[in-house]
């Protein structure tokens, strides 16, 4: 049996990463695999994906927050949790640039496969700060030493983490039958809004509630679902009241029935600053629908539903479209299937027993 370590930040549904993985666990060939999920998280605090993860016969061992400075730990802590839990066939890396740490401590602990997965894309925070130039070209120098696997869910967060070196595209999966709608006939009033994602500054959630403001001016029978949890949650709960939206907006923070949520909703908002891909968005047309992204999601995460909107544009004016929009969207069945998790898990199967070798790619 091949062992694979997984190494995240949490399994607390922060991101479709974790939420994805922790899926991901109950598709993989367990007879023939068995994973053990490393976490930057402290013993004993609560994870709300640990139980699920579990529950598919994976291993969880927590080891350490990275806050107050211990990211200065974070290598000598992998190292030693790499030979006391091991030994490993693979390492597989989803800690965005941290992977180059996560890879230089599985390269000195002796694991032959060093799988690097590069999940976002480049954000213009990296042009302004000095010190994020210095840490992510030396996270990508890590990268391009210690990494002998290369995968990325899109183009562009390939390029972003490889630059020049090759890589392989791993379509990001979902679990699509939990999201199979079966009667569209009820969404034709456009008043059910739904938000899924982390409250942070690339999922633009200011503007994502100015967008909704809009629209509840225009229609007050309009309502909005908001689902996740993130530091910004506070300061948009604030704006939410200070505009007297209190009744308009529920918000419901980490969800495990989110295709329940989605089937009852008319329409999914998703004006993301930068995303690799955006699998909340892929999910939303899997559940059946109209989707409203900004000009900065992938097209690839286009599956018919979808309609892309400028960040230039005012919130009015996004409000206006998603109003009076009579352009007819047709799902995209066959590229939906695409991203079905079980096309994920066959591949990286068969790339995690693939002798180090021998592996070419996935």
């Amino acid at each position: 049996m091949k062992r694979i370590a997984l190494v995240l930040h949490g399994l607390q549904a922060y991101t479709g990463t974790e939420v994805m993985f922790a899926n991901l666990s109950h598709y993989i060939n367990t007879e023939q695999i068995h994973l053990t999920f490393f976490i930057a998280i402290d013993p004993g605090e609560p994870q709300f994906l640990e139980n699920e993860v579990k529950q598919s016969g994976a291993d969880v061992i927590h080891l350490h927050d990275l806050d107050h400075f211990r990211f200065l730990l974070w290598p000598w802590t992998l190292y030693r949790a790499f030979k006391q839990y091991g030994p490993f066939n693979a390492v597989h890396a989803n800690m965005n640039l941290q992977n180059g740490v996560v890879l230089a401590s599985a390269r000195l602990a002796g694991i032959p496969m060093r799988i690097c997965h590069a999940h976002t894309s480049a954000h213009n925070r990296d042009h302004t700060s000095l010190l994020r130039r210095i840490y992510r070209s030396l996270m990508r120098s890590l990268i391009h030493r210690y990494a002998n696997v290369r995968l990325a869910c899109a183009e562009d967060a390939g390029l972003y983490y490889y630059g020049n070196d090759s890589f392989t595209i791993l379509d990001n999966g979902i679990e699509l039958s939990r999201f199979d709608y079966c009667n569209s006939e009820k969404r034709r009033e456009r008043t059910r809004f739904i938000a899924v994602g982390r409250f942070a500054a690339e999922k633009n959630p200011f503007f994502l509630l100015d967008v909704f403001e809009a629209v509840y001016r225009k229609n007050k029978n309009a309502h909005l679902t908001w689902v996740g949890t993130g530091p910004l949650q506070k300061e948009i709960k604030d704006q939410v009241h200070r505009k007297g939206l209190d009744t308009a907006v529920t918000f419901l923070g980490q969800r495990k029935d989110i295709p329940e949520l989605m089937r009852e909703a008319d329409i999914f908002l998703f004006p993301s600053r930068a995303e690799a891909l955006g699998l909340a968005l892929v999910e939303a047309q899997a559940a059946g629908l109209t989707c409203y992204a900004s000009d900065r999601v992938p097209k690839k995460a286009d599956c018919g539903l979808c309609r892309f909107l400028s960040l230039d544009l005012t919130a009015e004016e996004w409000a206006e479209t998603i109003l009076h929009e009579d352009t007819f969207l047709v799902q995209d069945r066959k590229k939906l299937e695409r991203y079905d998790i079980r096309h994920m898990a066959d591949r990286l199967t068969a790339l995690y027993l693939t002798d180090t070798e021998e592996r070419t790619s996935v």
